[in-house]
């Protein structure tokens, strides 16, 4: 929630004098420590994105617990229905996003970054974790044994556009392993294998 103008005035109304004395000091502090507010923010994006992805629908081939479909030399038509996009986008200002991306992004010329690879992905948006475990997927749903699915990212695009003050952040994940409930973190093996990729 953004509160600006008469709705954060209103706010500040309600609070006691103490508690003002309070929110100054910690507003100031919050101001004075760009590190902070940088960890604060990029760690907001990526807990959207993890949630996003959780939610979005990924493929995994019958019969297989485990799928990688660029190692497998399959069609292109085929590698792009197993590829699940999600898309995240809100605005931001030009400041905001100087303070995150660094000093190659003050330009006031549209941005826009591909990458390749998971590690550009995880090297972005430090918050991250490897791979996103309980993602949404068409494998069968046992009562006795509910299945997990392990999603990593494969690869996603950045763009930013100053004048709109509009982020948008494309990332293209797949289905990495499908196992028990009980496993509550992705094997080393797949993980080195995909992180290696």
């Amino acid at each position: 929630m953004d509160l600006a103008g008469d709705a954060l005035s209103e706010v500040l109304e309600l609070l006691p004098v103490f508690d003002l004395v309070q929110l100054r000091g910690a507003c100031v502090g919050w101001a004075r420590n760009p590190g902070a507010r940088r960890q604060v923010h990029l760690a907001r994006l990526a807990a959207s994105l993890v949630g996003r992805i959780k939610k979005a629908q990924h493929y995994v081939p019958v019969g297989s617990r485990r799928y990688d479909p660029l190692e497998e030399g399959e069609e292109q038509d085929r590698v792009q229905v197993a590829l699940t996009t999600t898309t995240l986008e809100e605005s931001m200002e030009r400041e905001l996003f100087f303070l995150l991306f660094g000093p190659g992004a003050a330009s006031s010329d549209p941005v826009e970054v591909s990458f390749g690879r998971p590690k550009e992905i995880l090297a972005l948006l430090p918050g991250l974790p490897p791979a996103v475990g309980d993602v949404c997927s068409n494998a069968p749903v046992l009562p006795a044994c509910p299945l997990r699915c392990w999603a990593g990212y494969a690869d996603g695009s950045l763009k930013y556009d100053p004048h709109a003050s509009k982020f948008t952040l494309s990332v293209r994940s797949r289905a990495l392993k499908l196992c028990g409930y009980w496993e509550k973190t992705l094997d080393r093996l797949t993980l080195a294998e995909y992180l290696g990729a």
